[in-house]
């Protein structure tokens, strides 16, 4: 909620390798269109790096389970995956990310006044989220960061790495 019980939702698609948030859409109404928005831009932006038959994971939400969902998604030749029903732990690592969203701006989320400013505020999460926000679990990298190592093998962190040897 926003703007003194304002509500807005978020649908989003991160890659399961880099972690990194690639499509990511803020609407005012909980319907089919904000979610077909998110797989959208998702393919007018990285159609040409998807692999064949990648997997995109989902609950079984009404939005995913419609035909207009699927169809999208059979046309671009990507594979459907949906969680069991009732079971939010086959759909933890999506989960988790709102859950750690939410902890890092939610005091924000709820001093937006306008829905322009929202939007604002969960676009630079997901800047700082993609390019900043260091994991553990991506050898404690940034996603963007481990993108770039994923392709050329180059520890961006080395010269640290080389500076903690030398102490």
């Amino acid at each position: 909620e926003y703007g003194g019980g304002k509500r807005a939702y978020l649908s989003s698609i991160k890659d399961a390798t880099t972690k990194m948030v690639l499509a990511h859409q803020v609407s005012l109404h909980l319907d089919l269109s904000f979610v077909i928005d998110t797989v959208n831009f998702l393919i007018e932006n990285y159609k040409a790096e998807l692999d064949p038959g990648v997997l995109i994971h989902s609950d079984q939400g009404c939005h995913y389970t419609s035909y207009p969902y699927q169809d999208l998604l059979k046309e671009n030749g990507i594979i459907q995956s949906m969680s069991r029903r009732g079971n939010c732990w086959d759909n933890a690592p999506q989960e988790s990310f709102y859950g750690h969203a939410k902890d890092e701006i939610m005091r924000y989320v709820k001093e937006a006044s306008s829905f322009e400013e929202l939007e604002k505020i969960i676009d630079d999460y997901m800047d700082y989220y993609n390019s900043e926000r260091y994991q553990y679990e991506l050898s404690k990298l940034s996603p963007n960061e481990y993108l770039e190592y994923y392709k050329t093998g180059i520890y961006p962190l080395k010269d640290l790495v080389d500076e903690d040897e030398k102490t």
